[in-house]
This record gives C-alpha cells, sequence and structure tokens, in this order.
C-alpha cells in the first residue's frame, strides 16, 4: 500500500484503523438484530455486504484520502459475522 499509494507509513496505519473504526461501530447499533430476524439472514446480507465493499476498495482507490474513506464501509458488515459466532 505504501509503494502503491505513494505515502508515509503513519498515512497507511490511518487507513487501516478507519477499517477497525467501522468495525467497532455497528455492534453498539445493531447488537438486537439476530434476535429480530435470526443469524442466517445477517450472515448473508452482512457477506454479501462485504464483497460489495471490499470490491468497492480493491478496484477504485487510487489515492491515499480515497482509501482512507473506503476502508469505513468494509468494516461495517464484518463486524457483525464476527460479532454472530458462536
Amino acid at each position: 500500500m505504501i509503494k502503491d499509494l505513494n505515502c508515509t507509513l503513519f498515512e497507511a496505519t490511518v487507513g487501516l484503523s478507519t477499517y477497525a473504526l467501522g468495525f467497532g461501530v455497528v455492534p453498539l447499533i445493531s447488537a438486537s438484530f439476530s434476535e429480530e430476524f435470526g443469524r442466517k439472514p445477517l450472515y448473508m446480507a452482512s457477506g454479501f455486504g462485504f464483497v460489495l465493499m471490499f470490491m468497492m476498495v480493491a478496484l477504485y482507490v487510487r489515492h491515499l484520502a480515497s482509501d482512507i474513506i473506503a476502508k469505513i464501509p468494509p468494516g461495517l458488515p464484518t463486524s457483525k459475522q464476527s460479532l454472530l459466532r458462536v
């Protein structure tokens, strides 16, 4: 990432930290969804959402600023999958 986007180590760390920010915020909001809708629909929706959002990062990020912004959405469905593990 440092070579591809021509950035410093600190800037690359900020980009990866925004993924963790997206990963940590969703459980605060959506913790009770599995009891309302069941686990399987949430697994399916979060898996599909992760693939779509990760493809956005992989295909369209060409600058550091877009990388920092684009790393938040893939963290959102990923947190739901780790929250529902038994």
